[in-house]
């Protein structure tokens, strides 16, 4: 017995050697070949796995490129359902949404409803510039579009009616005591821009004469707390004070767009890697720009409203000037004018509209143009 124990032990170790172990491990299939990197087409490689960029709803047209959730991907573009349209990141349906109303930005008037993708108010109402009015009391626009009572005058019937201490001029309810337009009489303006009326003298008022006009030295970009003190391209002038605009973050001595800086992305100095996420969107680092931004450089910008990059990379808009639409116009602090309509911006600064005051300033201000930012 003792004899055979070697020969048993020789036998199993044997056994081990030439694969008859049911433990060892199959052998490999001669079928698998390692990957080297190469995507038969018309796949790519994304991320370690190979996409098909035509159909793929992550990598649609491109790696990276996801479409909205709900939507498909066909030929490499995204494409939402039931004929919906893709409007800055979202599927939206244009034939009633009042945002959206038939095209992405087509906006319907206050008031209005979209209805197969068209604008439309109520049976009495008019549209009037971005807002439904009725001309037969709507003292901003009585009996037709634009055709203002002023503040001394009601709408009655579509007609003005002027209050106790106000006269018409024109149609329009005025004080010769307050209206710089018209102060003494009709039609007698101050020469002076934006100069104040009072007991139907003309003069600065509380605003400070710089030049050829009355300035708000508290909130004008070219006279910020002084005359002739001009903010730079990135600032505008709140409370006599040179400050970053709305959007701009000062970083260190520059005003930079923390939602598109890819050197101060979403913060001061948070830098994106300059491999994978090399862009900045949004405030955060990304392969790719969302819908509606484009990539300038390393930075994802709507350029239609970017002041530092107004229509194209790169074209910053000047001091006192707003992006528009993706143009740089002039603009000039409505100073006399709480709200608008401004009928000062027209008298003293031919071809502008009055728009609502931009975020941060506490004026409406007149935009050179028909449109406002």
């Amino acid at each position: 017995m003792r004899r055979l124990l070697p020969l048993v032990l020789l036998l199993s170790g044997c056994a081990t050697l030439i694969g008859l172990d049911d433990k060892e491990p199959a052998p490999e299939d001669a079928g698998s070949v390692p990957i080297d990197g190469a995507c038969p087409s018309p796949q790519i490689a994304c991320g370690g796995t190979c996409v098909d960029p035509s159909t793929s709803l992550a990598n649609c047209g491109g790696c990276g490129r996801a479409c909205l959730a709900g939507s498909t991907c066909a030929a490499g573009t995204c494409t939402c359902p039931g004929g919906r349209l893709s409007c800055g990141g979202a599927c939206v349906d244009g034939a009633s949404d009042p945002m959206n109303c038939g095209a992405c930005g087509k906006a319907c008037p206050t008031g209005a409803t979209c209805a197969a993708g068209t604008c439309s108010c109520a049976a009495s109402q008019t549209v009037c510039g971005a807002a439904c009015v009725n001309l037969q009391s709507d003292a901003n626009h009585c009996g037709a579009c634009g055709t203002a009572c002023g503040p001394g005058g009601d709408c009655v019937s579509g007609k003005c009616q002027c209050k106790t201490g106000f006269d018409t001029c024109g149609g329009t309810c005025v004080s010769f005591r307050t209206d710089p337009l018209n102060c003494g009489s009709c039609t007698s303006k101050c020469p002076t821009k934006f100069a104040a009326c009072t007991d139907a003298v003309c003069g600065c008022g509380t605003a400070t004469l710089c030049t050829d006009r009355c300035a708000d030295i508290a909130a004008d970009p070219v006279a910020c707390g002084a005359c002739g003190t001009t903010c730079s391209a990135g600032q505008y002038c709140n409370a006599g004070k040179c400050v970053c605009r709305a959007g701009l973050t000062a970083c260190g001595a520059t005003c930079v767009d923390t939602r598109a800086d890819a050197s101060n992305c979403g913060g001061c100095g948070n830098v994106c890697s300059m491999g994978v996420n090399q862009r900045c969107d949004g405030g955060s680092c990304s392969k790719v720009c969302t819908a509606g931004r484009t990539a300038c450089g390393n930075s994802c910008v709507d350029l239609k409203s970017s002041v530092l990059n107004c229509g194209a990379c790169g074209k910053a808009c000047l001091t006192g000037e707003v992006c528009t639409g993706g143009i740089c116009r002039a603009y000039t602090p409505a100073v006399g004018c709480t709200t608008c309509p401004c009928p000062l911006c027209a008298a003293y600064v031919p071809g502008s509209s009055c728009c609502p005051a931009p975020p941060g300033h506490k004026q409406p201000i007149c935009v050179v143009g028909d449109t406002c930012p």
